[in-house]
């Protein structure tokens, strides 16, 4: 029963102001939960790596965990920003202090590496609200992607790539029917309309050539426009000349991470593909004889209903997530307090969208665009315009810069 209502629910929903979980509380939040001084049974990737960031080798293995400590983000980012300005300090978590600066050391090389491999250097900030205890929204901030966070997105990035690798990459026979998470090459005309996009900034990116090419002349675009007032437009517009990640059996690579192989491994907790990939894994590395081809069809054909039925509710869970932040916005039509630094990026990508409109004329409102209800729908109808600017109605004047057939609502 919990298994087939994980398969329907596909993933946990993580709303503005609650989360809607795959796995009933019990499960996710204790019995597999890594909770300090458990033992939990768990399912490892287990590296054996060199002070350089090289991987000597690994183990895909079922273990059982006895954590030492829980940390937050913020524990960990606070140890790892004393380390670096030589402070003595104490802080929470003190004790482990020489094992999270190897960690992150070794991510930071981690991540060098990959973006020098040609993944896309997409640094996104996100908008963290706060609910009071009615569901208003009372105040809005930014959570920035840190080291803390890296170093647990590299770690996680480089589980999931071994996985995939070590199912997939089997040179001298067929690959293994397996579930794989794969992002297509950019849309050529969604990149030829960025590129048009971003010239009348000064800024060029490449539309044709290999693809290592093409996402090297992307982080350098990402990186030219850091701190300017077109930063965010560029940024959004950039990320929607992307392809959307989507799961398969047909391995095609991961355009995005610059990863031939890759799949969903280290959250069978709160995704149902990764569950499946977890299950599939034990399989094949336990079992001794191959599958014939028709019970190979069989699963393949089980695994892509599953995979479908994943991606068709993860959908609906993003939407739903998006309904619930606008209507959490819109709440008694009521102006909030809303931290101006937060609702820079809005405030910034809008004057870079009225000043095109206005012919080149820099316009912003005098007083910050505080009201919720404003704000939500100033960018709400700025995203509008950033979708249909990547659309076919929608053309540059090479002469003046003019983006035509944006909405005159703003």
């Amino acid at each position: 029963i919990i298994d087939k209502e994980a398969q329907h629910r596909a993933t946990s929903v993580y709303l503005v102001d609650r989360t809607i979980p795959m796995l009933p509380e019990r499960l996710c939040n204790n019995i597999c939960s890594l909770r300090p001084n458990e033992d939990k049974l768990t399912y490892s990737v287990i590296f054996h790596i060199d002070d350089k960031a090289r991987i000597k080798y690994n183990q895909i293995v079922h273990t059982v965990i006895n954590s030492n400590r829980r940390y937050t983000y913020e524990e960990v980012q606070a140890i790892i920003e004393r380390q670096q300005r030589g402070s003595t300090e104490a802080l929470p978590g003190d004790e482990y202090t020489n094992e999270l600066m190897i960690l992150n050391n070794l991510a930071q090389q981690l991540r060098a590496a990959r973006f020098a491999g040609g993944a896309i250097n997409f640094d996104r900030v996100e908008v963290r609200f706060d609910i009071d205890e009615k569901g208003h929204p009372v105040s809005v901030h930014l959570k920035e992607s840190k080291e803390a966070h890296q170093l647990i997105e590299e770690f996680m990035l480089l589980a999931n790539r071994t996985v995939a690798e070590t199912i997939g990459k089997v040179p001298s026979k067929k690959a293994k029917v397996f579930p794989y998470r794969i992002h297509d090459v950019p849309d050529p005309e969604k990149l030829d309309n960025l590129a048009r996009l971003a010239l009348p900034f000064g800024h060029k990116v490449r539309t044709t050539g290999e693809k290592t090419d093409i996402a090297k002349s992307f982080n350098r675009l990402l990186a030219d426009v850091k701190g300017k007032r077109e930063q965010h437009l560029i940024e959004t517009v950039s990320l929607r000349a992307m392809q959307k990640a989507r799961y398969s059996t047909d391995n095609i690579g991961h355009y995005d991470l610059a990863m031939d192989y890759y799949t969903h491994f280290t959250s069978p907790i709160r995704r149902y593909p990764d569950m499946m990939v977890h299950r599939l894994v034990s399989r094949y590395l336990l079992q001794s004889k191959a599958l014939c081809r028709q019970e190979k069809d069989e699963l393949e054909k089980e695994i892509r209903r599953r995979l479908n039925t994943a991606q068709d509710i993860s959908q609906s869970g993003r939407e739903a997530k998006m309904k619930r932040g606008e209507n959490i916005i819109n709440k008694n039509n009521k102006t909030y307090n809303i931290d101006e630094s937060a609702i820079a990026p809005a405030i910034a990508a809008l004057e870079t969208h009225l000043r095109f409109m206005a012919g080149g004329e820099s316009y912003i409102p005098e007083e910050p665009v505080l009201a919720a209800g404003l704000y939500e729908a100033g960018t709400k109808n700025l995203i509008k315009s950033w979708d249909d600017m990547m659309g076919e109605d929608i053309h540059i004047n090479e002469e003046d810069g003019l983006i035509d057939g944006l909405y005159d609502e703003l």
